[in-house]
């Protein structure tokens, strides 16, 4: 969780003025939303390890969002600069 909510807001925080974080329990997932006032993300390699739009040496924040919501059977959905992340409970 720390992973996944951590490394969300990390990258939030750098590419906007306004980030805001939701987390809430549905009836069967946990529900957690990052969303800023950013660019937004549109291409679905950025959950891959390396790929980075802020230069060299970073591009590990996302790859492990990614690996961390899968190992965990969850979801992940993008929308611009909208991250739901759904854990199942």
């Amino acid at each position: 969780m720390v992973t996944i909510v951590g490394n969300l807001i990390d990258n939030a925080i750098e590419a906007a003025s306004r980030v805001e974080v939701h987390l809430r329990a549905d009836a069967d997932a946990f529900v957690i939303r990052v969303s800023d006032d950013g660019p937004g993300l549109s291409d679905p390699a950025a959950f891959g390890k390396g790929w980075t739009s802020k230069g060299d040496g970073r591009g590990l924040g996302l790859a492990l969002v990614g690996q961390a919501v899968r190992q965990l059977g969850g979801t992940i959905e993008v929308a611009g600069s909208a991250f739901t992340v759904r854990l199942p409970l």
